[in-house]
């Protein structure tokens, strides 16, 4: 899944990914833009979120070797990605507390 779904997505692909004896795996590329949503409580940041049935792996757009600094500092200028920077650079799950 590229971006975050809605839950009620993720849960109907999810059935159907593992039923059947198909036995798949569902994969969510995304950037935390939603802030500590159904992904973060459920999957990210939760004990019972263990492998092999859930696994994460952090990366930055800094990791990404096809997006040049020049780019990146771009987005740090812009003053509409202000209150986006956490997710949409470090990849951070952000809290939108204050945000209006």
């Amino acid at each position: 899944m590229d971006e975050e779904p809605p839950k009620s997505i993720y849960q109907s692909n999810y059935m159907r990914t593992v039923s059947g004896g198909i036995n798949g795996r569902l994969v969510i590329s995304c950037t935390p833009l939603h802030g500590m949503s159904w992904l973060y409580t459920d999957l990210y940041d939760n004990p019972e979120a263990i492998a092999p049935y859930v696994e994460h792996w952090h990366v930055t757009t800094m990791d990404n070797p096809h997006i040049g600094r020049e780019v990146i500092e771009q987005v740090f200028k812009d003053p509409a990605m202000k209150d986006n920077v956490e997710a949409a650079i470090y990849g951070r799950f952000f809290s939108h507390q204050g945000l209006i």
